[in-house]
């Protein structure tokens, strides 16, 4: 999931970097759209899941910043270091 968001994210930047040098560009300004939505799809799949991606997204009414393994932790889907089951 992570890899997704990541891939979605470097595809969105890449078209906003394209958009800077050519702004009229509908195909260009399209994709960046699709992008930005998938991105932020995958992101919010992710967070469900894992947690939040970014301190700015904890949207808890505690501080969940450091609440469980971080993104890096994990292997498999699962906390490295930590028993299944």
């Amino acid at each position: 999931h992570l890899r997704k968001v990541q891939a979605l994210d470097f595809a969105r930047l890449e078209a906003q970097l394209f958009l800077d040098t050519h702004p009229e560009c509908r195909a260009a300004f399209d994709y960046y759209v699709k992008m930005n939505d998938e991105c932020e799809n995958a992101k919010a799949e992710y967070q469900a899941m894992h947690g939040p991606l970014l301190s700015t997204s904890v949207t808890a009414d505690k501080w969940a910043w450091i609440d469980g393994p971080w993104p890096w932790q994990m292997e498999n889907g699962n906390a490295k270091g930590k028993k299944e089951g």
